[in-house]
């Protein structure tokens, strides 16, 4: 099949949900003007890093690295970081990852006030504790109050300024139907404030998230007790500083029964101006890709309903959707990012199978294509073990 390439001219590293963009916005880009493939070429070589919870029984969570060569289309774990010893035996390392303004792997965790500081040979280089705050319990839904005790630091992106966007994990203790608050932090881990409020039922908590400028955001609220609800949202400021607004809300799951929740966790922002959200619990309703269209020029939620669709195949038909795992955790997708100077997405699912995704045009006119790449659990070579389930997904161009 004939692809027509967009090329972007970016020097920053995409990461998952954790999406930094460090001074680029990809959504500005006039795709008309992009030269063609045989002026910039193609970035060949990745590297992946993602979170691997351990079993219950083991605990033994990982950070792992893998290369991903995209001319003979193969990938192989060859860094591997525990860091159960770090967060304690005791819980199962939920978190995401992002790397920081200054190159460097944050890793986060359900159930602990701390980000775990990697370099990108995956060394332990710290860690940072979350401080400010001193509202906790179940508080309104409201962005004008001082920053809460955050004792949960789930998942987070960094903005283009250097300071981070943390989403708490949504029940913390609470109970289920408990709203999950965001928050923006300093790069040293304090407190500055309120950003906006995951309300997916069970447990909102933010999914992926990711920063086209220090002044908007998009990210994902997702039910984090159960997998059942989800919703995009797009945050702004003024100039960067001043407080944050929730400007549009598209939420798939209220007030509709479980079996017709739309359960969303990833996403990543194309070349071709279009927000690409990926489904989380395949076990649901929607397995497709929701693709929002032009997503720089949407302002409000009645712009985000009407540039917001699903597209292309059901994934199960690639393959993507995979049962089985501890308490059913193969069924999550949880981790996709764009790759550098590239058009295909990456997405990783929790049974370790590693896919593209390439998007088809707004037209119609060609098709998204889903290439996949490796099994990393059955993987002949340093094979993923312990496996409880996968999370967050980084890329970075080697060559």
């Amino acid at each position: 099949m004939l692809k027509f390439l967009h090329i972007m001219k970016l020097g920053c590293a995409f990461a998952l949900g954790i999406s930094p963009i460090f001074g680029c916005s990809p959504h500005l880009v006039n795709t008309s003007a992009l030269t063609s493939s045989a002026d910039i070429p193609l970035t060949r070589i990745f590297r992946l890093y993602f979170n691997v919870w351990g079993t219950d029984a083991s605990q033994r969570s990982y950070v792992a690295r893998a290369t991903l060569n995209m001319d003979t289309m193969t990938a192989m774990v060859d860094k591997k970081t525990e860091l159960a010893s770090y967060f304690g035996n005791t819980n199962i390392i939920r978190g995401g990852l992002a790397f920081s303004a200054n190159g460097e792997i944050l890793v986060g965790s359900a159930g602990h006030s701390k980000l775990i500081r990697l370099d990108k040979e995956l060394n332990v280089l710290g860690e940072i504790t979350i401080s400010g705050g001193s509202v906790g319990g179940a508080v309104a839904p409201d962005l004008s109050g001082e920053p809460l005790s955050i004792l949960s630091a789930h998942t987070m992106c960094v903005l283009p300024n250097g300071n981070w966007v943390l989403g708490r994990y949504g029940d913390e203790g609470q109970g289920a139907g408990y709203n999950g608050p965001l928050q923006e932090y300093s790069s040293s881990g304090e407190a500055i404030r309120r950003l906006g409020w995951a309300i997916a039922s069970p447990a909102g908590a933010l999914g992926q998230c990711l920063a086209p400028s220090s002044e908007r955001l998009y990210w994902v609220d997702y039910g984090a007790s159960g997998e059942v609800g989800g919703g995009i949202v797009i945050s702004e400021n003024a100039g960067g500083t001043g407080p944050w607004v929730e400007k549009a809300r598209l939420h798939y799951s209220a007030g509709l029964p479980v079996s017709q929740r739309r359960s969303l966790y990833g996403l990543a922002l194309h070349p071709d101006g279009n927000l690409y959200v990926f489904p989380q619990n395949l076990g649901l309703a929607n397995r497709k890709v929701i693709r929002c269209q032009n997503i720089a020029a949407v302002m409000d939620s009645a712009g985000l309903s009407s540039a917001c669709a699903e597209v292309g195949e059901d994934l199960s038909t690639y393959g993507v959707d995979t049962t089985g795992g501890p308490d059913g955790q193969y069924r999550l997708l949880m981790g996709s990012t764009l790759l550098p100077n590239r058009q295909e997405i990456a997405f990783l699912n929790s049974a370790g199978k590693l896919f593209l995704y390439t998007p088809g045009s707004n037209s119609g006119d060609i098709a998204e294509e889903v290439t996949f790449v490796t099994d990393f659990i059955s993987a002949q070579e340093n094979p993923l073990t312990d496996v409880y389930g996968i999370m967050g997904l980084l890329a970075e161009a080697i060559e």
